[in-house]
């Protein structure tokens, strides 16, 4: 919903400016990278590192999140994107889903402002 707001006050100035060039619109994409890019990135991360034998590593994210409802809420929030950052910090805190998503990505995501 935020975007849908930027991108409606965007669009309100710009007409009303008289200004609405594709550089004056690509404020937008400026505006919502620096609200969301950080939470954008870090589900992009995830995501790919599931890509990678897919299977195998949900069978063990599936398993470690069995009996640990604070891990389970983290893992559905952070692909409703609910409070992204939180729900990063929660996974990655422990060693387990850090080993299953890979080092390369838990870094990555450790790095996300």
């Amino acid at each position: 919903m935020r975007c849908g707001e930027i991108a409606g006050r965007l669009a309100v100035d710009a007409v009303t400016e008289g200004d609405v060039s594709g550089e004056r619109l690509s404020e937008y994409e400026r505006i919502w990278r620096a609200e969301f890019g950080a939470e954008f990135e870090a589900g992009s991360l995830v995501r790919n590192s599931l890509s990678v034998s897919q299977d195998q590593k949900m069978d063990a994210i599936i398993l470690a999140l069995k009996g640990n409802p604070g891990l389970q809420r983290a893992f559905i929030d952070l692909f409703e994107g609910f409070e992204v950052k939180r729900s990063v910090r929660a996974l990655i805190k422990g060693d387990e889903i850090g080993r299953i998503l890979g080092r390369e990505t838990v870094d990555s995501l450790r790095t996300l402002r």
